[in-house]
């Protein structure tokens, strides 16, 4: 008998697509917010070593407990308020797997898979407008709270991919006023040395997000973490696949937390990096730069953002085109590369906006 899908499928998955990062030829890649910086080779030695006697027959530690300790020691919290995943976006589909029986709130622009995971998981979304200079609008954002109570609040810290940090006060007064859960996403926090955490113990509704993939350059090994209250970690758990953080990466995650300072060197480069790109690029008269606090810089053209993208490509240098025709009109999104990329990069975008 053949099957018909579309009878068994579920409706909420008819409507959406597959995952799919663009495969394009390039020299330089500047597109996914990674850092440009390799895991430092003195370090991958200790890994090799460590691999080498390390069981690859046995299941992974399913609690992955040293990692854990050493996340809460660095933190100063409790192992029983962290949660571990295959990235954060695993992290995020669990919570919505646990939590998700409202709805679930989160603003644009910001990180696609907040909606993705959210109607993948079949939780009514509400996505509200950030206003022009890319802060929340307050007044719209407790008007639908206090009248709708969604479950989950989804607020990138710095948002992706605008790349500033959202008012504090207007993120305190949220989390003072939702009965749901408040995740704040702070991929980018290392960037921008502002954090939530101080006040997990203060709201018992506060989630952080925090992963290795950005300031520790372990964008392949998928390490995603979570601090919260025991509560909500202990319901993460019973959703989350078991053995969902493999062996390999459990070990690559610990040596990086045993050896932070010597990762810490790439984010002081970073930083200097996007200074220096800011006050290059705000030279131009073509083009508007806003404010970031990540390892990324947003920018707006006065010429189509298609064209220079597909410039810029033909020149070996990939970033992302992140253009709408709402508030990202003719915006594109470029990571803060190594010093000789940054410079490729000054090089042709003043050639093709002038």
């Amino acid at each position: 008998m053949k099957t018909n899908f579309d009878l068994i499928l579920r409706e909420n998955i008819k409507k959406l697509k597959a995952y799919s990062a663009n495969k394009v030829d390039y020299k330089i890649k500047l597109d996914a917010n990674e850092n440009p910086f390799d895991f430092p080779a003195e370090l991958k030695e200790i890994i090799l070593k460590d691999l080498f006697d390390h069981p690859f027959n046995r299941y992974p530690d399913s609690d992955a407990s040293e990692i854990k300790e050493l996340i809460a020691g660095g933190m100063n919290t409790n192992v029983n308020k962290i949660a571990l995943g295959n990235g954060s976006d695993e992290l995020i589909q669990s919570l919505t797997l646990a939590f998700g029986s409202g709805s679930s709130l989160f603003f644009y622009p910001s990180f696609s898979m907040y909606g993705i995971i959210s109607a993948a998981c079949n939780t009514m979304t509400k996505v509200i407008s950030l206003d022009e200079k890319f802060d929340i609008d307050i007044d719209t954002t407790l008007r639908y709270i206090k009248k709708n109570q969604p479950s989950l609040i989804f607020i990138g810290h710095p948002n992706n991919p605008t790349g500033n940090c959202f008012s504090e006060e207007k993120i305190l007064n949220i989390i003072e006023n939702s009965s749901g859960l408040v995740v704040i996403d702070e991929a980018y926090s290392e960037f921008s040395n502002k954090s939530f955490l101080p006040l997990i113990s203060k709201y018992d509704n506060l989630i952080i997000l925090r992963t290795f993939s950005k300031a520790y350059g372990l964008a392949g090994c998928r390490i995603g973490y979570m601090i919260a209250s025991e509560k909500v970690v202990e319901h993460v758990n019973k959703v989350k696949l078991p053995f969902n953080l493999n062996s390999i990466s459990q070990r690559i995650g610990i040596i990086a937390l045993k050896h932070k300072k010597k990762c810490d060197e790439a984010i002081k480069t970073i930083l200097s990096e996007r200074d220096r790109l800011l006050g290059e690029m705000q030279k131009n008269s073509m083009i508007y730069t806003f404010p970031t606090e990540a390892n990324f810089i947003l920018f707006r053209t006065k010429i189509s953002s298609k064209t220079v993208f597909n410039t810029l490509l033909s020149n070996g240098i990939l970033i992302r085109d992140v253009t709408d025709s709402k508030l990202l009109k003719n915006c594109l999104r470029v990571t803060v590369g190594k010093p000789s990329e940054n410079d490729a990069f000054l090089r042709a975008i003043s050639q093709i906006i002038k």
